[in-house]
């Protein structure tokens, strides 16, 4: 996607906020509207009111349920246009008109959510397992003092996810690296950064997944009680951005790191 002009910079990127928040940005023009709202508080603000906007919506509608007969219509269309028993495919602008009309209920009744996710449930389990990571463990305060030697940390990240080190060292050069290890609540394994910037203090966490688990999606904002968590999977990992930062500060970090974790080979 293009930067669309304007007569300031503000004209420029505030037409891009929408799909800077639904990832859709390359990532060199993603790059580009961090650093614009990292120096104009009124982008920031207009950004702060389309997610507290979304934020609504999704709590607004999140349990309208659509009709099971009108599901079944769309995810046909959607899966085989014209091909359905006894039901036309759509036909012209109007038809697909109608198709995503159809789509758009779906999305608010958070069905098509369903079908992007094999177990919803099983989404927010994930979440909530990498949330109560970080509190047992950067919350909780389990850290030195003094950050350990690179070489300290290499070692307890271990062979598997010491290519980590230099990625966060790189993309996050306005954090301090408090401790980086390998955690192990409940039983999973996650290999763990723990940053810090001013008051801010943050955790990455890579976890391994099992058969069957999946995001879904590539980038997936949850607001928490005392911070907020965002995440983005691999092909064999979930990453977990968590903290008592804004969303738009956890995405910033899930974004930045996200080539890094999967030139690592994870």
């Amino acid at each position: 996607m293009k930067l669309i002009q304007g007569t300031s910079p503000c004209g420029k990127y505030r037409p891009l906020l929408d799909s800077y928040l639904s990832n859709e940005l390359l990532v060199e023009t993603t790059h580009d509207v961090m650093r614009h709202l990292d120096g104009c508080a009124s982008c920031r603000f207009e950004l702060d009111e389309r997610m507290r906007v979304r934020a609504g919506l999704r709590k607004a509608v999140g349990s309208v349920a659509a009709p099971p007969e009108l599901r079944g219509r769309i995810l046909t269309a959607l899966e085989a246009p014209g091909r359905a028993a006894g039901m036309p495919g759509p036909s012209g602008k109007a038809g697909w008109m109608q198709v995503a009309a159809g789509v758009a209920v779906l999305l608010f009744s958070g069905l098509l959510f369903e079908v992007l996710v094999r177990n919803p449930g099983q989404f927010e389990a994930l979440l909530d397992l990498a949330w109560h990571q970080h509190e047992g463990c950067t919350v909780a305060g389990h850290y030195p003092a003094e950050p350990p030697t690179e070489a300290k940390m290499r070692h307890d990240l271990g062979a598997h996810y010491e290519a980590l080190l230099p990625v966060m060292q790189t993309e996050l050069s306005d954090y301090r690296i408090r401790k980086a290890h390998i955690c192990r609540p409940g039983g999973r394994e996650y290999a763990h950064f723990i940053l810090q910037k001013g008051d801010a203090l943050v955790s990455v966490s890579l976890l391994k997944k099992q058969d069957g688990e999946a995001l879904g999606r590539p980038v997936a904002p949850s607001a928490r009680q005392g911070g907020q968590l965002t995440a983005f999977e691999t092909g064999t990992h979930v990453a977990f951005v968590m903290g008592n930062v804004g969303a738009a500060e956890a995405e910033r970090v899930a974004i930045v790191i996200r080539p890094g974790v999967l030139a690592a080979g994870l």
